[in-house]
């Protein structure tokens, strides 16, 4: 009964595929020993190749026994078995973190490299019904929003691993009840009654108390919340990254996105894009409501203000009309907002605009040019050191057909540019040489003229541009 309960779960959510290599981490506890003993008893099913894999956290004097004992275990099972001793109160000290963390840290590390050594795409955790109720309850108490709501999703990704949880679908008293149909004898880790932990205060008091005075079915209404905020937190997810890829600029150590792209934003999508952004750095940081506030009064600035600075080494700065996210501080020139010219290609400028670059001969093209597209002597154009920029200091522009240059801000209020957008329109510049500012004039050095062979095309694409 439970081995199918385990198997409809598996179909449900997809977490296992004919001919997977999954690494199932066993530390001798109930739960682990039910999840290898049914994913054992469905490796035909699945044509799985299973390798088990034990941590010893050296925490307790027992710690070597059980590593024996999950040894032997494997042996019976004519599985493959990987160990490796971690000393956590070492890791404890050397990071400054608690001893859960600690542990937590050294156990995916070493999971993520068994499946490495063995190319394994899945590892396998011990997770269940219970844990989950634990954990939407923990991430109540330390107001979470909608993703701590979902707690422990049955699948999750670190690179090409997938982590998988069959036991979701199980309570502990199931997984209890399995182990001794099976004849299975767990080892019991005593740290799990030790109420110096959150969590054994939550299991051993908090849960006890409310399903006794409150609601005796806690635990499948905290697992029925968990699934519904999980449907929300998916759908959230790809409306992010939908709109992340139209609003943002990204180029190398920085990502650019013009205010009023955010100021359009409901609050509950503004916080998740600030999220997404500043996760995309891959700083290993986990930031807080308190950081993502402090980036949303960023955006809601008509000036320049800030940096915030961040876990990682992140600031954020506003700036008139943009708000720059950035490893490390600025420097005080232009390079700071400069993103490189695709040539040929497109260049994504945010909020659905881009400019796109090709190489044409002269008499290809089509005369005269939309504003929107730009016609400059290839032959004076260094093809490595074009970039897509934005208003600098002391920024200057010599028009087509102008007998000279004029201060950048001067053109914009000849072309009765307003000045909230003067700041974040896209210029084409070779070094500190405006070659065009989009949809508007060329530089007139640049112009093709009757020598011209080949010719940069150059085409803006804006929604809300007109011209």
């Amino acid at each position: 009964m439970h081995i199918n309960k385990v198997d409809k779960f598996i179909t449900e959510e997809g977490l296992l595929s004919k001919g997977d290599t999954v690494i199932v981490a066993v530390s001798g506890g109930a739960d682990s020993l039910c999840l290898l003993s049914i994913l054992k008893a469905l490796t035909e099913k699945y044509d799985l190749k299973i390798i088990v894999a034990h941590l010893n956290h050296c925490l307790r004097p027992e710690a070597k026994q059980e590593e024996i004992g999950v040894s032997e275990l494997s042996a019976n099972m004519n599985l493959i078995f990987e160990t490796r001793e971690a000393d956590i109160k070492k890791l404890k000290r050397k990071y400054k973190v608690s001893e859960e963390v600690a542990g937590r840290s050294a156990r995916y590390r070493f999971l993520l490299d068994v499946a490495n050594r063995y190319k394994a795409n899945k590892i396998a955790l011990g997770h269940h019904m219970d844990d989950q109720a634990e954990t939407v309850l923990l991430n109540i108490l330390r107001g979470t929003g909608i993703d701590g709501l979902s707690g422990i999703l049955p699948k999750t990704s670190r690179g090409r691993v997938i982590l998988v949880r069959p036991l979701l679908c199980l309570k502990r008293y199931e997984i209890e009840e399995y182990c001794a149909q099976q004849g299975l004898k767990p080892y019991t880790d005593s740290s799990n009654l030790e109420l110096i932990y959150t969590r054994n205060k939550v299991r051993l008091k908090l849960m006890p108390y409310l399903e006794k005075e409150y609601n005796p079915n806690l635990k499948e209404g905290l697992n029925n919340l968990s699934r519904l905020a999980l449907y929300d937190r998916l759908y959230f997810k790809r409306l992010v990254q939908t709109t992340y890829n139209k609003i943002a600029i990204a180029s190398g150590n920085k990502i650019i996105i013009k205010k009023n792209s955010l100021h359009r934003l409901p609050k509950a999508l503004l916080g998740r894009i600030i999220h997404y952004t500043l996760q995309s750095f891959r700083t290993g940081f986990q930031f807080s409501y308190t950081h993502i506030r402090q980036v949303m009064k960023l955006c809601g600035d008509t000036g320049s203000a800030g940096p915030v600075f961040l876990p990682g080494n992140l600031y954020v700065y506003s700036l008139p009309d943009l708000i720059l996210f950035s490893r490390g501080a600025l420097r005080k020139n232009a390079d700071n907002l400069r993103v490189a010219l695709r040539m040929p290609g497109k260049t994504s400028l945010g909020n659905g605009s881009y400019l796109v670059a090709s190489i044409k001969k002269k008499n290809e093209l089509i005369w005269p040019p939309r504003k929107s597209v730009a016609y400059l002597d290839s032959e004076k154009v260094k093809k490595g050191n074009i970039l897509v920029s934005f208003r600098w200091p002391g920024a200057r522009f010599h028009p087509q057909g102008a007998p000279g240059s004029k201060k950048l801000k001067d053109f914009f209020i000849d072309q009765k540019i307003p000045e909230h957008k003067r700041a974040s329109w896209p210029l084409v510049a070779m070094d500190d040489t405006i070659l065009w500012v989009a949809g508007l004039r060329i530089h007139d050095n640049f112009k093709v003229s009757e020598k011209t062979e080949d010719v940069l095309v150059l085409k803006y694409y804006n929604t809300s541009y007109k011209a």
